[in-house]
């Protein structure tokens, strides 16, 4: 249920024929996206491709998704900066990460860089931490979003409606200027 209400809240940002997945794995997010964008690719580590290393793929690619992939990465920013390369002049970047301001909340000991590597993240980040970068990298960002998924709690879907800034995911979509 929840992969299905994140893959729908992305699907309506993809476009073009040139789609890429970088990280998706067998995830079932990919699986529900691959069922409307067939043409789609997914490169990740289970292929091969270590997205921490100089990693190569085609160019001139309409959307590229790094769903809950940055904060797994040892420089998210050189990660985005390689994106770009990758893509034509209004091509789509997805973005989908764990919500900073949350995860402080659960954690305090967690900073910007997570040393205890907890579930493999090394990075948290915040909507504007995100925004910032992107838009210092050269993007225009067209769509921001907290994601409430994986809440499973009453009580805590409801605080999360009041307080958005507490919901565990974002979204953002950037457009390449």
């Amino acid at each position: 249920m929840d992969d299905e209400f994140r893959a729908k809240k992305i699907t309506p940002f993809i476009n073009g024929r040139k789609i890429i997945d970088l990280g998706g794995g067998s995830t079932n997010v990919h699986k529900y996206i691959k069922k409307l964008f067939p043409q789609i690719t997914c490169l990740d580590i289970e292929e091969g491709i270590d997205l921490n290393k100089d990693f190569k793929i085609e160019k001139n690619h309409d959307t590229i998704l790094a769903l809950e992939l940055i904060e797994h990465l040892n420089s998210p920013i050189e990660f985005i900066r390689k994106c770009k390369t990758f893509m034509n002049k209004n091509s789509k970047l997805i973005i989908t990460t764990p919500n900073a301001g949350l995860q402080y909340f659960i954690n305090p000991s967690w900073h910007v860089r997570n040393t205890d590597d907890f579930d493999g993240h090394r990075y948290v980040f915040t909507i504007p931490m995100v925004k910032c970068i992107l838009e210092d990298e050269g993007f225009e960002i067209i769509h921001e979003e907290y994601l409430n998924v994986f809440w499973y709690n009453r009580l805590a879907k409801f605080i999360c409606k009041l307080i958005p800034k507490l919901r565990n995911d974002f979204l953002i979509v950037a457009r390449k200027k």
